[in-house]
């Protein structure tokens, strides 16, 4: 397959293809994503010479993140989709980081605002086991194994401060297909909270 994808969540922005090689490029200047996306994308597309028809897949990260990035990254992605009705799919912040088996359960969480984190545990397999929920950033259960995204906690916590990027959308698309894009994954209630009997996952 010849698939693309945008990451543009976190201020820097990436484009990557994968046509059978993995090709990648990064920006370097943060929050030019408008000027970065469509030359980087031309690029790629003359370095593997295929043309937007020859497409099969375009995937854009949509959320959680920085507004104004998501909204950049999904309005190029659809500009490219509609191009010959590409199929175009969402993978989430949440889901880019739990690729590969991970032979523990893993959660993820990413700072919202106000105290508050995007939030989801996947399994072993690296299968989502419970929706993203949006919650206080203490009601983060304690688990062996969790990836922080713009988060500071305890240092007893194991955690990973790692941000996203293209690459990572692509290998989650091939580990697990996701269904195709509707809406973007950062809208969620203020109030949500997470339920009692996941407290004790570990």
């Amino acid at each position: 397959m010849n698939i693309i994808a945008f990451e543009t969540c976190f201020g820097i922005s990436s484009v990557c293809l994968h046509n059978g090689d993995i090709l990648e490029d990064v920006d370097t200047v943060k929050n030019n994503h408008s000027n970065f996306l469509p030359q980087a994308t031309e690029k790629l597309l003359k370095k593997a010479d295929i043309k937007v028809g020859d497409l099969d897949a375009v995937v854009v990260n949509h959320g959680p993140g920085a507004f104004t990035g998501i909204r950049a990254g999904i309005a190029f992605a659809k500009g490219m989709s509609f191009f010959d009705s590409i199929p175009m799919y969402g993978v989430s912040t949440l889901e880019c980081f739990v690729i590969a088996k991970p032979k523990k359960q893993t959660a993820v969480a990413v700072q919202a605002l106000k105290g508050y984190v995007y939030f989801q545990i996947f399994s072993e397999f690296g299968l989502a086991i419970t929706e993203a929920l949006h919650i206080p950033i203490e009601e983060i259960p304690l688990m062996e194994s969790l990836i922080t995204v713009g988060i500071n906690l305890p240092n007893e916590t194991k955690h990973y401060a790692q941000m996203p990027s293209a690459k990572n959308l692509i290998e989650r698309f091939l580990f697990q297909k996701p269904p195709l894009y509707t809406e973007p994954l950062y809208i969620r209630p203020i109030n949500a909270a997470i339920s009692q009997n996941m407290k004790t996952i570990k």
